[in-house]
């Protein structure tokens, strides 16, 4: 019984051992799609913020616009016009890199998601019977043995 027990503690503590390396064989690219990750949240933050500055620099055209006189504002029409339409040029691209990036993100989320779900499906297994394996071996080496003829 001891012998049994000693043989599954140690057989137990080897299966756990198994099970955190797979876990760290999936650990790189955990780790790139996390780096990533990070990246694209920063990028995603400098767009939104010149997204942002350009929409109130339109704001700002528009609002200087209606304090302007009528008889300047005729001579005036073609700068601003080409001004607004500039600044909706680079709204508009500055959307579009936003939701490019956004599915990035979201693509990315889905892929680690996903690598993750793979290495607990094929580590869980490995440390389950290593934790089985493990506690019974204790239990059978803490249970004292039957004495004969007692």
């Amino acid at each position: 019984m001891k012998r049994a027990g000693l043989f599954l503690v140690v057989a137990g503590a080897l299966l756990l051992a198994a099970s955190g390396v797979l876990w760290r064989q999936h650990a790189p690219d955990l780790e790139k799609m996390k780096a990533d990750s990070a990246t694209f949240e920063d990028s995603l933050k400098r767009v939104h913020a010149e997204l942002v500055h350009q929409s109130l620099m339109l704001q700002g055209l528009n609002a200087s616009m209606q304090t302007v006189p009528d008889s300047v504002r005729r001579y005036g029409a073609g700068k601003a016009m080409d001004a607004t339409t500039g600044y909706n040029k680079a709204i508009r691209k500055l959307t579009m890199k936003e939701r490019d990036i956004k599915l990035e993100i979201a693509s990315l989320r889905r892929d680690s998601d996903r690598e993750r779900a793979d290495a607990k499906r094929r580590t869980l297994p490995v440390a389950a019977a290593g934790a089985a394996a493990l506690f019974i071996g204790i239990v059978l080496t803490a249970i004292p043995r039957r004495r004969v003829g007692a």
